[in-house]
């Protein structure tokens, strides 16, 4: 298969212009989903078709960049971990743990996907914005995505010109697939503006569980106008996104909005070792390593800038 552009189900298949699809998606989003949260898998996919191909006559139109390049992903959890020597404490609620996954914005409630943001400050913000009032421990996880990876970018233009990584990413893709961004462009702002996550979650589940073997998909940050991404357990279980390190931090008072992060002068530091998480504790930032001095500097200080190191 060629590398990028329109999945099987293409624009020709669909034959209607962009102002007729953002019609179409504008009755969409006027249905409610509320009874497909909690249905199983074969139930769920079947409940979708009759819901979307009387209003689109095929399926989702799905689209794909091959991504050939290695970049890190971050992640915040603030759950009870059970076995800190563990990844899986780290990833996606796996339901083989005793963990089921809630609805949420590129998922259905049973069906996870491992969430992650495109730097530090994103991950800060997006926890901060959802967690107001919260103290107690919460750990910070690094991942590294290795090797390739079938992306579908549900942005804007303009969100990946305005992103660092974004651009050096899905640039030029972009640039060769004019017409994939105009429909980007629509599901994107369904993504912004789905509070309750149905229709998000909806459009989510066609593209990854199509038939192009699509793994993850970057969506923007609904708090900061940054990027998130959405991808699929395969991803990680084939060490196709791998985890890298984690830093574990206490926050002394209540998470309170316009404010400074408050946190504790001491941290512990986990380091995978290819088989488990080897930790120092009690590591003071203000005098110890440098590399995790910064890392904890990036999370809890105002940080205006961008931070990902991008790896050829």
């Amino acid at each position: 298969m060629a590398k990028g552009g329109w999945g099987i189900e293409t624009m020709d298949k669909l034959s209607l212009n962009i102002k007729e699809i953002e019609n179409k998606f504008r009755e969409f989003v006027r249905i409610d989903l509320s009874s497909l949260n909690g249905l199983k898998d074969i139930d769920l996919t079947r409940k979708i078709e009759d819901l979307w191909f009387p209003l689109f006559g095929i399926g989702i139109p799905s689209y794909f960049d091959d991504i050939n390049k290695r970049f890190f992903l971050y992640r915040i959890v603030s759950h009870k971990i059970n076995n800190r020597n563990k990844i899986h404490e780290y990833s996606y609620p796996d339901s083989s743990k005793g963990k089921i996954a809630p609805l949420n914005r590129a998922n259905f409630e049973g069906e996870p996907v491992f969430y992650a943001a495109i730097d530090q400050d994103t991950a800060h913000v997006e926890f901060c914005k959802h967690n107001e009032g919260f103290k107690g421990e919460i750990c910070i996880s690094i991942w590294e995505v290795v090797r390739p990876i079938k992306v579908s970018p549900v942005l804007t233009r303009y969100e990946i010109e305005h992103n660092p990584l974004a651009r050096h990413l899905f640039n030029g893709f972009a640039i060769k697939n004019p017409e994939v961004f105009e429909f980007a462009r629509i599901v994107s702002e369904l993504f912004r503006n789905d509070s309750k996550y149905l229709h998000s979650a909806l459009i989510a589940r066609s593209i990854l569980k199509g038939n192009e073997g699509i793994e993850m998909i970057t969506y923007p940050s609904v708090e900061c106008g940054k990027i998130n991404f959405a991808i699929i357990p395969d991803a990680i279980k084939s060490g196709k996104v791998v985890f890298k390190e984690v830093l574990k931090v206490n926050i002394v008072e209540k998470i309170q909005p316009g404010k400074d992060v408050c946190v504790d002068d001491f941290c512990d530091y986990g380091k995978f070792d290819g088989k488990l998480i080897q930790w120092t504790d009690k590591i003071d930032f203000r005098k110890e390593n440098k590399n995790i001095y910064d890392l904890r500097e990036r999370f809890f200080v105002k940080f205006e800038g961008h931070y990902n190191p991008i790896l050829h």
